[in-house]
């Protein structure tokens, strides 16, 4: 019994926390399925989001879960903005030079915060009880996790359904299998891409509002959203269910090892995680092994 008290919270607060991972993760791997790119800018929508959201709130203009998703709307038309900016503009170029470009919209994104919010830390206003919630022999665990991982797993389903039923879900990973054959197909692969940069751009926001209700709203919330990388890996670049199992073991992992190890071992313990995955299985415990290397 002893056990269970102990180990029940840890795991229900790594599964929170995970969950926020997949779902942070979902972005880039719909970025990687969608359009072969990896975007550095991802972590920095995870910030916005958050403070988004927090405005809103605070300023009384919307409730919580309305914040939540105007947030999301809100990234959304940013993530398109820079589609058409700088992503559509590098057409034809490498992928390296696509990353490093949006290593610059993030900075540009972080400077933005820090002008416009500044860089003091403030708390999430969540709207339900935060009281711990006892399940009967002792344990109790926290209602802001409980509800966090219920919200996030949703909004995963959501993500899953619109890709896998829906019509411009099957167009985006037609495309996402074989570009020119999408394209002879009749889809309209601009308007892939520029939904696909879009909802990536919303899921990292949704996942920094609630990442912020764990932490804090703070304008380096992005530098713990970059623990979404480990779980791409994990699960498989190109697996968007991988991503949710992956983000899940990420957070259990983490939680454990700061409570046996210490909070300063997480970040060193999973990214440890991630070298050994790349190289024993790198294509992830869901991708597909390839025969081309890059």
């Amino acid at each position: 019994m002893g056990l269970v008290l102990t180990f029940l919270p840890l795991i229900a607060t790594g599964l929170a926390i995970g969950s926020i991972y997949g779902l942070l993760a979902f972005g880039i791997v719909l970025l990687l399925k969608a359009t072969d790119a990896l975007s550095f800018a991802q972590f920095q929508f995870v910030t916005l989001g958050s403070y988004f959201a927090f405005t809103l709130i605070t300023q009384h203009v919307l409730p919580f879960f309305l914040a939540v998703i105007v947030s999301g709307l809100g990234a959304f038309g940013l993530g398109v903005l820079m589609y058409y900016l700088v992503i559509k503009p590098m057409e034809g170029q490498s992928q390296f030079a696509l990353f490093v470009a949006t290593i610059g919209v993030a900075a540009m994104i972080k400077s933005a915060i820090g002008i416009i919010w500044g860089y003091n830390n403030s708390t999430m206003p969540l709207p339900f009880n935060q009281t711990p919630i006892s399940f009967g022999s002792g344990v109790a665990i926290s209602s802001v996790h409980l509800v966090i991982l219920a919200i996030t797993i949703v909004f995963i389903g959501a993500f899953i359904i619109f890709f896998n039923k829906t019509l411009l879900g099957t167009q985006m990973r037609a495309v996402a299998n074989d570009l020119e054959a999408a394209q002879m197909m009749g889809i309209n692969v601009n308007k892939v891409f520029i939904v696909s940069w879009g909802v990536a751009a919303f899921s990292a926001a949704i996942g920094g509002v609630f990442l912020s209700g764990l932490e804090t709203v703070n304008v380096n919330l992005g530098e713990i959203g970059i623990k979404a990388l480990p779980v791409v890996i994990l699960g498989g670049a190109e697996s968007i269910s991988g991503a949710m199992v992956g983000g899940l073991l990420i957070g259990v992992i983490e939680v454990l090892v700061g409570y046996f190890f210490g909070s300063e071992f997480r970040t060193a313990i999973v990214f440890s995680l991630l070298i050994l995955v790349l190289m024993v299985k790198p294509y992830g415990l869901f991708g597909e092994r390839h025969s081309e290397r890059v």
